[in-house]
C-alpha cells in the first residue's frame, strides 16, 4: 500500500525512507537531509531529499534537481513519487537492486 508523506512530517519521512531503501545500499537519514546511494558494484544511482523539499535523483540515464512537497512510497512497485504544486516525478529502485536485496535475505 502506498504512503504520502509531507515534507513536514521529517521524522515520519525519514523512518519510510529508511525502511524503503534498507538493504539496497548507503542509506543515511539526518536531520537536514535523506539520501540513498546504491553499493559501487551495482547499478549507480541515488536519490536524496533535503528538508527543503530538494530532491536529487541520479539513474544510468538521467538526474534530477528540483523541490517538491510530498513523497508517495510504493513498496510493491519500489517506486517513489515526488509532487509538487505543478509536476511530479517517479523514481524507480532498479530491478538489479532488489534482486540483489532478494538473495541476501
Amino acid at each position: 500500500m502506498a504512503k504520502r508523506i509531507s515534507r513536514s512530517e521529517w521524522t515520519n519521512l525519514a523512518e519510510t525512507f529508511t525502511e524503503f531503501f534498507a538493504g539496497l545500499g548507503v542509506v543515511n537519514a539526518e536531520n537536514e537531509l535523506l539520501s540513498f546511494h546504491s553499493h559501487s558494484h551495482h547499478v549507480q544511482t541515488g536519490f536524496s531529499i533535503h528538508s527543503d523539499g530538494l530532491v536529487n535523483a541520479s539513474m544510468p540515464l538521467h538526474g534530477l534537481q528540483s523541490k517538491f512537497e510530498e513523497f508517495e512510497f510504493h513498496p510493491t512497485g519500489h517506486l517513489i513519487i515526488c509532487h509538487a504544486e505543478a509536476s511530479t516525478y517517479t523514481y524507480k529502485v532498479p530491478d538489479v537492486l532488489l534482486t540483489n536485496r532478494r538473495q541476501r535475505s
